[in-house]
């Protein structure tokens, strides 16, 4: 049986009848498994990147709306001092 990872090549041996098919079966081995764990790191971090931005569009929105209200407090801030003065003035 010709291992998936080997491509179908005339006069391939079983790795225990010759020692440097077996380092090259354990050395594709470890090149697959390589290929295999940086892919999954690779989607591991594309998914932790789009949690985060997605987490920083909520904060984003978040401020926005903080600010909103903040700016609306200080407009009402503005007119009941600006209400003060032209009182003041009419005294």
């Amino acid at each position: 049986m010709v291992h998936p990872l080997l491509s179908a090549e005339e006069g391939w041996k079983h790795p225990s009848s010759d020692p440097m098919d077996a380092f090259s079966l354990s050395t594709l081995y470890m090149i697959k498994y390589a290929a295999t764990r940086r892919e999954a790191m690779r989607e591991i971090s594309s998914e932790k990147t789009q949690a985060d931005l997605e987490s920083a569009q909520v904060s984003l929105k978040e401020r926005e709306e903080e600010l909103n209200s903040t700016k609306d407090a200080l407009s009402a801030e503005k007119q009941r001092c600006k209400k003060l003065r032209e009182e003041k003035q009419a005294m």
